[in-house]
Formats: C-alpha cells, sequence, structure tokens
C-alpha cells in the first residue's frame, strides 16, 4: 500500500513536470485568432489511463498553473479547474485495469472519444467561459465565442474517429494576455494514439 502511493507520487510529479514542458513546447498558431493547438491534453489523457482519474486532476490543475506563471501574465484558474475536470474525467473514460492487460479495443477508443468530446465541449465552450466572466469579468463576447468555436470543432473533428475509428482534436484554453486564448488540445489524436501504443507495449511485456 505504501508502494503504491509512492509510486502515485512520483508518478504524478513527473506527470505534472512533463504536462507543463508540452503546454509550454507543444501551442501551434492555427488560422482561427486565438486558438492554438496543444498536444498536453492528449498526454493528461494517458496519464490518466496510467495514473487514474485523481491523480490526473492534480496533473492537470498544477500543469496549467504552472504554464501561466512560467508562460504568461496572468494566472487562469478558471481554465486551471477545467484542465483538472478534464483529468478528472479522463480516467473514467478509460478502462484501466484493461488497459494494463493490454487491451484498448475499438469499443474503448469510442468510448474514450465520446468521452473526451462530450466533456470537452461542455468544460471548455460553457463551464471554463462562464469561470471567466465570473473571475475576472472577461468579455462575455469573447470568452463564449472562443470557447463555442472550439467546441463546433471538437464536435466535427470527433465525427471521423466515431464513425471510422479515426481520432480527432478537442480543445482546452489558457492565455498570455488580459483575456484567453482557445488552444486545441489533442486529447482524441494524441490521447488515442498514446493509449494505443501504451496497450501495446503492456500486452509484449505481458507475453515476456
Amino acid at each position: 500500500m505504501k508502494d503504491g502511493l509512492q509510486k502515485t507520487v512520483i508518478y504524478t510529479i513527473l506527470g505534472i513536470v512533463i504536462m507543463t514542458a508540452l503546454m509550454t513546447l507543444t501551442s501551434i498558431t492555427t488560422p482561427i485568432e486565438g486558438v492554438y493547438i496543444q498536444l498536453a491534453y492528449g498526454y493528461l489523457a494517458l496519464f490518466a489511463g496510467v495514473a487514474g482519474a485523481l491523480p490526473a486532476a492534480i496533473v492537470g490543475f498544477t500543469g496549467h498553473v504552472l504554464f501561466d506563471l512560467f508562460n504568461t501574465d496572468h494566472l487562469w484558474i478558471s481554465w486551471a479547474i477545467s484542465s483538472a475536470a478534464l483529468g478528472f474525467t479522463f480516467g473514467f473514460a478509460i478502462r484501466r485495469n484493461s488497459l494494463r492487460q493490454g487491451v484498448f479495443s475499438k469499443h474503448d477508443m469510442i468510448r474514450f472519444n465520446v468521452v473526451q468530446a462530450s466533456v470537452n465541449i461542455a468544460i471548455f465552450g460553457l463551464i471554463a467561459p462562464t469561470l471567466d466572466v465570473l473571475f475576472y469579468q472577461s468579455s462575455t463576447t469573447i470568452v463564449f465565442t472562443q470557447g463555442w468555436i472550439a467546441s463546433v470543432l471538437i464536435f466535427f473533428l470527433s465525427l471521423p474517429f466515431l464513425f471510422l475509428s479515426l481520432p480527432s482534436l478537442s480543445f482546452c484554453n489558457s492565455s498570455k494576455v488580459s483575456y484567453p486564448k482557445s488552444f486545441a488540445s489533442s486529447s482524441s489524436i494524441f490521447g488515442t494514439i498514446s493509449l494505443k501504443a501504451y496497450a501495446t507495449y503492456k500486452l509484449k511485456q505481458n507475453k515476456q
């Protein structure tokens, strides 16, 4: 029990470091003003599959806070909370016991992507912009416009995976200015590929 707790603490600390680094290094500009591609949330999905819901929530929250402190001029607690909620939900969307056995089936992929798309839309299209308005008196027009643009893209980009078993994108938000910028995260593309790769690795490891 003690060894398990120590391992979880170490995993969580490493997860925070990696999450912060990925958020810092993998922000890619898109043609849509204020919307950026971000790979860190794909990693968060993988971490949730390996370590569980609560550690993923801690990694999502702390990683986002550190990213804001190191790279922006504003601490967006609203989006850190949203990142924590996303990580926590990932932990329940992924069947960890099956993943440990090397199983991440088509059904698992669809389940994960239905949940990640739905939660991303709810969090980043509604909850996070609302928190921005409540916490920081942000422009309702700006934050909800960005949030709903991201949410619409999440929906349409998730469709290919849901119907053809192809991965898609999802979205989150942060800022370097006095109002948030939306970041397109890869909780579907990078998350699905990473989870499948991890399952393949565990399957080979279990056969040895």
